[in-house]
Protein backbone atom coordinates (compact mmCIF):
# COMPACT_ATOMS: atom_id res chain seq x y z
CA UNK A 1 0.00 0.00 0.00
CA UNK A 2 1.20 3.38 -1.09
CA UNK A 3 1.70 5.94 2.00
CA UNK A 4 -0.44 9.31 1.58
CA UNK A 5 -2.30 7.54 -1.19
CA UNK A 6 -4.54 10.18 -2.76
CA UNK A 7 -0.76 12.36 -3.42
CA UNK A 8 -0.32 13.03 -6.75
CA UNK A 9 3.28 12.37 -6.50
CA UNK A 10 2.17 8.57 -7.23
CA UNK A 11 0.98 9.88 -10.56
CA UNK A 12 4.07 11.89 -11.53
CA UNK A 13 6.63 11.10 -14.04
CA UNK A 14 9.17 12.67 -11.93
CA UNK A 15 9.90 9.76 -10.26
CA UNK A 16 9.38 10.09 -6.89
CA UNK A 17 11.55 8.00 -4.30
CA UNK A 18 9.85 6.17 -1.15
CA UNK A 19 12.20 7.03 1.82
CA UNK A 20 11.27 4.53 4.96
CA UNK A 21 12.62 4.81 8.08
CA UNK A 22 11.30 3.33 11.46
CA UNK A 23 8.88 5.04 12.71
CA UNK A 24 8.00 7.16 9.31
CA UNK A 25 7.55 6.76 5.11
CA UNK A 26 8.80 10.12 3.32
CA UNK A 27 8.66 10.85 -0.32
CA UNK A 28 11.43 12.19 -1.62
CA UNK A 29 10.79 14.74 -5.32
CA UNK A 30 14.12 14.82 -7.67
CA UNK A 31 12.07 18.36 -9.10
CA UNK A 32 11.56 20.13 -5.73
CA UNK A 33 13.93 22.31 -3.83
CA UNK A 34 13.30 20.81 -0.29
CA UNK A 35 13.35 17.25 -2.12
CA UNK A 36 11.08 16.15 0.40
CA UNK A 37 7.16 17.99 -0.12
CA UNK A 38 4.91 18.03 2.82
CA UNK A 39 2.10 15.38 2.11
CA UNK A 40 -0.48 15.08 0.77
CA UNK A 41 0.60 16.63 -2.51
CA UNK A 42 -2.44 17.70 -3.82
CA UNK A 43 -1.60 20.56 -6.10
CA UNK A 44 1.99 21.10 -7.49
CA UNK A 45 3.60 23.83 -10.16
CA UNK A 46 6.17 21.20 -10.89
CA UNK A 47 3.87 18.31 -11.51
CA UNK A 48 4.42 15.75 -15.02
CA UNK A 49 1.84 13.25 -15.52
CA UNK A 50 3.15 9.74 -15.69
CA UNK A 51 2.05 7.88 -18.77
CA UNK A 52 1.69 7.57 -22.50
CA UNK A 53 2.18 11.44 -24.99
CA UNK A 54 -0.88 12.86 -25.22
CA UNK A 55 -0.57 14.10 -28.82
CA UNK A 56 1.51 11.06 -30.24
CA UNK A 57 3.41 12.01 -34.38
CA UNK A 58 1.12 11.00 -36.72
CA UNK A 59 2.23 7.96 -38.33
Amino acid sequence: MRPFPESLCHRCGAPPRYVRTSSSVYIWCPLFENHYPRQPVLACPLFRARGVDPDPPAP
